[in-house]
């Protein structure tokens, strides 16, 4: 998955968002991005990704120099780290608390679940 912005002159990449493997930077299929900006104005996406066991959901911030994770949030199990396939994703950021909300897919079971992170003042 791969960004970028304008800048008057020309759209350019945000932070490597454009070149090599992008923000998700993962062999799988990285679909359904979502972009918001948190309390601060920093960039935040999320996105579904199937590079591992189950679809799961990743996200990471701009932190005007790199795309951080946020406590594993970008690596692993992600944010979602479930036994279900996540589908439909949304979030939602602010300077002290970014939400994620995802529909998942178990067996014959549709659910929704939310995880939050409360981040340092």
């Amino acid at each position: 998955m791969s960004t970028s912005c304008s800048r008057g002159s020309g759209w350019s990449e945000l932070g490597g968002s454009a070149t090599g493997g992008g923000i998700s930077n993962t062999p799988g299929r990285s679909v359904d991005p979502a972009l918001a900006s948190d309390g601060q104005g920093r960039v935040v996406v999320a996105w579904r990704d199937d590079d591992v066991e189950n679809q799961e959901v990743f996200l990471r911030r701009f932190d005007g120099a790199q795309w951080e994770e946020i406590l594993g949030s970008g690596s692993g199990g992600g944010v979602s780290n479930q036994t279900v396939d996540a589908y439909s994703i949304d979030f939602a950021a602010s300077d002290t608390r970014i939400c994620v909300v995802r529909e998942g897919l178990a067996a014959i079971d549709v659910e929704v679940a939310m995880r939050c992170v409360d981040l340092a003042p």
